[in-house]
């Protein structure tokens, strides 16, 4: 059987994004004590905040929390569905512009099962 892997990254062209990081974290501590290591039964309320340049777009930058983890769209959410994924959570994040909240989501990557004690 023949695998094909995809690899999911940031566009860091600023014709394409506006600014880097394109959001601002409001709850820093969260997004940094995630752990790849760890799947979590509570699911933590992130907050961030659009730059007031940034371009909206499908994986969002951000320089908060793992480098295994994205803010991603409603639509990315539903292409990554369709597909066999590692190890991962998905949570709803506020994500705020213009005073408004964008429905975004918080995809966590993680295999535990990799870590052998």
């Amino acid at each position: 059987m023949k695998h094909i892997f995809y690899k999911i990254k940031n566009n860091l062209d600023l014709k394409v994004i506006g600014c880097y990081p394109q959001v601002d974290c409001l709850t820093i501590i969260q997004c940094n004590i995630l752990s790849v290591w760890k799947t979590y039964k509570v699911k933590p309320h992130l907050k961030f905040k659009m730059k007031n340049k940034a371009k909206l777009t499908d994986v969002l930058t951000t320089t908060c929390g793992p480098i295994n983890d994205y803010l991603i769209s409603p639509r990315m959410k539903d292409l990554l569905m369709k597909y066999n994924l590692m190890g991962h959570q998905i949570w709803d994040v506020d994500l705020y512009q213009n005073n408004k909240i964008l429905t975004y989501y918080w995809i966590h990557l993680s295999q535990p099962d990799w870590l052998i004690i």
